[in-house]
Parts: structure tokens; sequence; C-alpha cells
């Protein structure tokens, strides 16, 4: 798990930022301290960590020897500065580290000293403090049915006015896959038009198997995404059915058998839609319009982004057949966001991860 590189008794780059946080063990002798200091101060996963090995009595140090989850090195001075790579891209996410250094002395006598870090922690929502959102359109062959998309969109955008437009493309594969750092995870709030499946978006152009994405902050190797909210206005793309013989979670989340896999919520607050088919009514205006016109309004009132999306669902899609049943998925601890909160993100690993479902009987 990871790589160490080690630099002893001189600087290590960006030393000057280096003493974060001092964790100091007393090893049993008088005056005999090792201290460790980590930076950054709260690390997560795919941050390059250095930390520092120092003792109070710097002439008595002999050499110091470490160990860390999956590594170790060894420096025959302090201060001693090592540099760990938690950067995973085909293995399980490096979801702690354990750093456990010991000083031998001139008198030949041991200390320890040892940190634990949790690095399922992310940088709070908003992480580039640009506040935006992107809407998404199906290319669809159908005439009609991309130009209802396209109505539907602007339905949005027309009453939208809490973040600001960023993005208003036609939908590619590759907006959901290898080019989504610069369209689909650099927006806060992502709204997909176009037809869907249970974990599949249709572009148009092709269409998506969304469990294979990392959205939000923790895309692999600390490429930090902006996503928080992503939505799509699509058929049964929320389904809570079982597919293949396996449950609606395993297609967006990572568990203990997926901690190599990439999944939607590595950092991701919510997903948005619909676990049935959808069916639009249209008299002087169309449903699916003044629902996303009702989406729009619900949010720019500070509600919750939950209520935002079940109540405009609810007030203007009929339920009628058994179609137009609204669905989001979350983690639990962003059961009350508002478009204006600021938490930071967890991936797999974190108590907090734990993922539920908010859906219409």
């Amino acid at each position: 798990m990871g790589s160490l590189r080690s630099f002893v008794a001189g600087s290590a780059p960006g030393s000057s930022a280096l003493v974060v946080l001092m964790v100091p063990l007393l090893l049993g002798i008088a005056c005999r301290h090792t201290l460790l200091y980590v930076t950054p101060e709260h690390p997560q996963q795919g941050d390059e960590i250095w930390i520092v090995v120092d003792n109070r009595e710097r002439s008595e140090v002999d050499h110091v020897e470490v160990t860390f989850t999956g590594g170790g090195g060894w420096g025959d001075a302090v201060p001693a500065y090592f540099a760990i790579d938690t950067c995973k891209d085909d293995e399980p996410y490096m979801i702690e580290l354990g750093f456990w250094a010991e000083t031998t002395y001139t008198d030949g006598k041991k200390g320890r000293a040892e940190l634990y870090l949790e690095l399922t922690r992310g940088a709070a929502a908003l992480e580039d403090a640009d506040r935006t959102f992107g809407l998404y359109v199906t290319q669809d062959s159908d005439d009609h049915f991309r130009g209802r998309a396209v109505e539907t969109a602007e339905a949005f955008l027309d009453e939208f006015d809490s973040l600001s437009l960023y993005q208003y493309l036609w939908a590619e594969p590759a907006y959901y896959g290898e080019l989504s750092a610069a369209t689909t995870n650099q927006v806060d709030l992502a709204i997909s038009f176009g037809h869907g499946s249970h974990h599949h978006f249709n572009t148009g152009a092709g269409r998506v198997n969304l469990s294979g994405t990392a959205f939000g902050n923790f895309r692999p190797c600390g490429g930090h995404g902006d996503l928080e909210y992503l939505a799509f206005f699509s058929c049964s793309t929320l389904s809570l059915d079982d597919s293949a013989g396996d449950p609606w979670r395993f297609f967006w989340a990572n568990d203990e058998s997926t901690a190599s896999m990439l999944r939607p919520f590595t950092g991701l607050h919510m997903v948005l839609g619909f676990r049935t088919d959808v069916e639009s009514v249209c008299f002087f205006t169309c449903s699916d319009e003044e629902m996303m016109e009702a989406f729009a309004a619900n949010l720019d009132a500070g509600d919750r982004v939950i209520d935002a999306w079940q109540e405009a669902v609810n007030d203007e899609m009929s339920y009628s057949r058994g179609f137009n049943r609204g669905a989001v998925f979350y983690l639990q601890i962003y059961e009350g966001d508002t478009l204006d909160s600021d938490q930071d993100d967890f991936i797999y690993g974190s108590p907090h991860y734990v993922l539920v479902a908010d859906y219409w009987d």
C-alpha cells in the first residue's frame, strides 16, 4: 500500500509548511521525546503525506527506523523526513495510515512513537469555491424526444438562480467517464436529460454504466472533483430492484467486496432521479417542464436538496400506472443538505459512509 521516499537530516520540499501537527510520546527516559509531525494537517486518500521524525535530544540519537502501513524506511540522524504517497488507482484505497518510529540512542536504548491517520475524509464541499451547475442533454435521434429534453432542461435553466451556469452541452458518454473532470465532476450540481435504465444513462451518443465512474472529491490518485449532487431526468436510473443478482447499493457505493472498484459515491453527496419509468403529460404546458421549474424554485428557496427534488416530482408528475416515482440516493450524513451546505466529503471506510434511499411508494 503506497510508497515511501525518505530525506534525512535536511529540509524536505515545502518544509516551511511541514510542522502542522505535533504528536509527542514520552519514551520512559528523562528528556527523551520522539516527535512526529505530519502535513497536510488533515490528509485524505490520494495525498502525498510528509512525516518528520525528530527528538528533543538530537545529539543522543544514533538512528531511527520507521514502518508504516505497507512499507518502511531508515534514517541515521534527526530530523528525518519521510514522504508517503497514498495514491492507489488499481488496488483498494488506503483508508488509514499507521506510522511507527523506533529511535535507537547512542547508549543503545530504544524508544517508540506512533501515529494513526484516517484517510477517508476529503476537503469540504464546493472544493474550488465556485458555485456552478451543468446541464447535459441527450442527442437522441428521435427529434420529438430530443426536443422535449431540451425544453425540460431550459425550463430549469430559466428558473434557477442559486448557482452559476458552467456548461450546457449535448451529452457525451465521456462526460461521465474519462472527461468527467472537465464536465460533470467540475460542477457542484450536474443534471442530465435523456433515456435511462437501472444504473445506466443513455446520452444518445452511447449508453453509460454509471457504476464505473468515481464522482466527487475522491477520484483515483487524488484527482479532486467538485460534484456533490448528480441528477437524472430519465427512466429507472435509480431503480431499487436487484440487477444481475446484486442489490441497488452495489452499483452506487463501495463496500468491502468492491473497495478496489470505481463507484459514484467517492465524495458524492446525492444522486437524484426516478426509480420507475417517467411519463410526461402535456396540456397547456408539460409536466416535465413544470417539475423542473418547481425543482429550481425549491432549491432557490433554500429547501433541502432531497425535498426540493421529491416535492417537485410529487407536485408536478402524475403517479398513474406506476410511473414517475422519484428517488434520491445519499450518504446519511448529507440528509439535511441544502445548496448552501458545506460539509466534508467521505469515502468507503469512514463511519459516515452509510448509503440510504429516499423514495415514493
